[in-house]
């Protein structure tokens, strides 16, 4: 949902984005916006309460405010919902008499900002969870 007001400041234009859905991987082209108006645009992304946005990999972010923008444009997240990294994969349990199991991988990042951002979290920003490690397999002695 998007919508331009009238910039309370002379020259201002204010700009919103909602994110009203869960969402994944979510990067939004603050220039894309209606109405927006390089260097003289007042942005706010809010993610509604109940909403998970969320990432696939823990390669990449959940939700990236990224720098097309210009100098003078201002942007603010309002987060009432989840921003949410992927978790590790768990590692593989042992084989064999008395083998060991793997470790976990690691969980990915949450929220990536490319220029200052003001941040009114409200509800949760967590990177994703490393994996849990793997368990060992059972040993049984020789000749018991």
């Amino acid at each position: 949902m998007m919508s331009i007001l009238a910039g309370a400041a002379k020259g201002r234009v204010t700009a919103t984005y909602t994110y009203s859905a869960n969402t994944a991987n979510a990067s939004l082209n603050i220039t894309s916006l209606t109405g927006y108006s390089a260097g003289k645009t007042d942005v706010t992304l809010t993610i509604n309460s109940g909403v998970t946005v969320y990432s696939t990999s823990t390669g990449s972010y959940a939700f990236t405010v990224d720098n097309s923008w210009t100098t003078g444009d201002t942007i603010t997240v309002v987060n009432n919902g989840t921003i949410l990294g992927k978790g590790g994969a768990g590692g593989n349990g042992g084989s064999g008499s008395g083998g060991t199991g793997s470790t976990g991988s690691v969980g990915g990042p949450a929220l990536y900002v490319q220029r200052a951002t003001s941040i009114n979290n409200v509800n949760r920003i967590a990177g994703g969870g490393g994996g849990g490690g793997g368990g060992g397999a059972a040993w049984t002695p020789i000749g018991d």
